[in-house]
């Protein structure tokens, strides 16, 4: 397999990955809101695209080893196991961690501080409801379970 097969295969296992996450949030907000989930994705469908392009971007400068590099120029001091985790390369067989690494993505922009300033969506929330953000955090209800 060639290295631009390579590539591609690790970037469709992280979407599949990210795929699947969303489906999973969407599922759970369903039955949590009592909606369908055709009516979820209706409510999120641009937070979802918004939050995939920002993982997907963030993740094809880890793929091209190149996430570190980014990492010094911002001057964000790291450890250097940090530094060599950001520097992998991934090759042939990776495909499952690139699928793992797109399963945990969304989660995982939620707590960048510097994408909160800038208005990128919050990840699904269970606790907040889909779109009123008036739920109860301490039930783990949604207004609408109430």
């Amino acid at each position: 397999m060639n290295a631009h097969h390579v590539y591609a295969v690790n970037v469709l296992a992280f979407l599949i990955g990210a795929i699947l996450h969303v489906l999973a949030e969407v599922d759970r907000l369903s039955k949590l809101d009592k909606k369908t989930r055709t009516q979820v994705l209706a409510d999120r469908w641009v937070a979802i695209l918004v939050r995939t392009f920002i993982s997907l971007a963030i993740f094809l400068g880890f793929l091209n080893g190149k996430l570190d590099d980014i990492v010094d120029a911002l001057g964000i001091p790291t450890p250097a196991f940090v530094t060599k985790i950001l520097d992998i390369k991934m090759g042939p067989g990776y495909g499952w961690l690139c699928g793992v690494i797109g399963y945990a993505f969304d989660s995982a922009l939620g707590y960048i501080p510097a994408l909160q300033k800038i208005g990128v969506p919050p990840p699904i929330d269970d606790t907040q409801g889909v779109t009123s953000g008036q739920g109860n955090k301490n039930s783990g209800t949604s207004p609408s379970s109430k």
